[in-house]
């Protein structure tokens, strides 16, 4: 048997509502739910005047509340459902026996109702008058304040922690515009292998194209640098075959043919 520990503390409002009348005058009505123990659920609802009302529950009782409300499955979601329903905003006070319309003051049998959504099952419990109202009254009041100031902390913490995530974020939105050096050699790199590869291309326009790997890219680049140096070599030899083949003027005087004096 699972104990009541899942169950978080309930606070709210009631309505109020005498049993067989259409309308009742009440004054506001405001309801805690805890679990005293991990073994006794423990209910108060007052109008912080002539209306305190409280119930505990054991494990077993709640046992039997179960089977009366028909929610089946694990214990836990059953725990869950009581939270829910009294978590829902449909709670309801409703008094009974010779009550006067005004504020149920002579009620002498009360029940909490609360509905977690139309359609679904009503969780009831029988109330008793609280014999120590003023103290019960209290407890309420107190914890009230507690919760209260718990849930401000847990906002101011949650605050704090998206404060923390927005500066994360946006320094890593600077981050990823700020070009590293390793970034810039490897744009630098692809730069260079995209114009080999179109070098390739260009040299061989008839052939499928296809992307180059490293070693190919490699080769090219061997070419290319030994087409140059061998054109170079070549317009220097050219050059020198030209220069020796240069004859003197009297030899390029001489042709076949040709006279070299005057008729007379």
């Amino acid at each position: 048997m699972e104990d009541l520990e899942l169950l978080e503390p309930v606070f709210g409002v009631a309505s109020g509502k005498v049993e067989g009348r259409e309308s009742s005058a009440f004054l506001p009505l405001a309801f805690r739910l805890r679990a005293r123990d991990a073994r006794t659920l423990d209910f108060v609802v007052s109008d912080f005047h002539d209306n305190t009302w409280e119930a505990t529950r054991s494990i077993q009782q709640l046992e039997d509340l179960r089977d009366e409300v028909g929610i089946g499955g694990a214990w836990s979601e059953f725990v869950s459902y009581i939270g829910a329903a009294f978590s829902s905003g449909n709670v309801t006070l409703v008094l009974g026996g010779p009550a006067s319309a005004l504020a149920g003051r002579g009620a002498t049998s009360g029940r909490i109702v609360a509905l977690k959504a139309k359609g679904m099952p009503r969780v009831s419990i029988g109330l008793v008058r609280a014999t120590d109202a003023s103290d019960r009254m209290a407890d309420v009041a107190v914890d009230a304040c507690s919760s209260w100031r718990s849930l401000l902390k847990s906002l101011a913490n949650e605050k704090a922690e998206a404060a923390r995530c927005r500066m994360e974020l946006e320094a890593e939105k600077v981050d990823s515009v700020i070009i590293s050096p390793d970034d810039l050699s490897h744009d630098l790199s692809q730069l260079k292998t995209s114009m080999l590869e179109e070098k390739l291309d260009e040299m061989n326009p008839g052939g499928k194209k296809k992307k180059a790997n490293s070693k190919e890219l490699a080769m090219a680049s061997q070419s290319s640098s030994g087409t140059n140096q061998a054109t170079g070599g070549e317009v220097e030899r050219t050059k020198a075959k030209t220069k020796r083949k240069v004859a003197p003027i009297s030899s390029r005087s001489k042709r076949k043919g040709a006279k070299l004096e005057d008729d007379d």
